[in-house]
């Protein structure tokens, strides 16, 4: 069904972390307090990239590897790694008689996970942090992004 390769190399892993860079879009000054409560969302982000840093690379299913973790100001950026390449998701969606489009669809809707009750994540973005999920293929091409600030 997909080519899969397990291990992510130093050409992808360069390629995740030159994303999340490139892709911070974070005012520089950004205020860091939530005044309503007086607590330190950035503080918060860093704390989240470092304990999420832990644990990478994390396999989240036989088809997605969490593969870096970043933080810049408010904002938790996680590179995840398909484990195939475009070509073969546009083919298995045509056999389907489906729309790439709905595979987007279904990694915005997977992102908010981070919101279930209980979770960590979820009392970050109630603070006023950002998650953003960067997608990208296993031979590092780009395929999709996702950013949940509220839940």
């Amino acid at each position: 069904m997909f080519k899969r390769n397990a291990a992510i190399t130093s050409v992808q892993l360069f390629f995740m972390v030159l994303f999340l860079m490139l892709s911070l879009s974070l005012k520089a000054s950004e205020d860091c307090v939530n005044d309503v409560v007086g607590v330190d969302v950035c503080e918060k982000a860093r704390a989240l990239s470092d304990e999420i840093s832990l644990h990478l690379p994390m396999r989240m299913n036989r088809n997605m590897t969490m593969g870096s973790v970043v933080s810049f100001g408010s904002q938790v950026r996680i590179g995840v790694v398909l484990a195939y390449d475009r070509q073969a998701l546009e083919s298995l969606y045509r056999e389907k008689g489906l729309k790439v489009s709905q595979a987007k669809e279904a990694l915005d809707r997977a992102a908010f996970e981070v919101c279930r009750e209980g979770r960590a994540t979820r009392a970050f973005i109630d603070l006023g942090g950002t998650i953003k999920y960067g997608y990208s293929f296993i031979d590092g091409d780009f395929f999709s992004e996702v950013e949940v600030s509220s839940c």
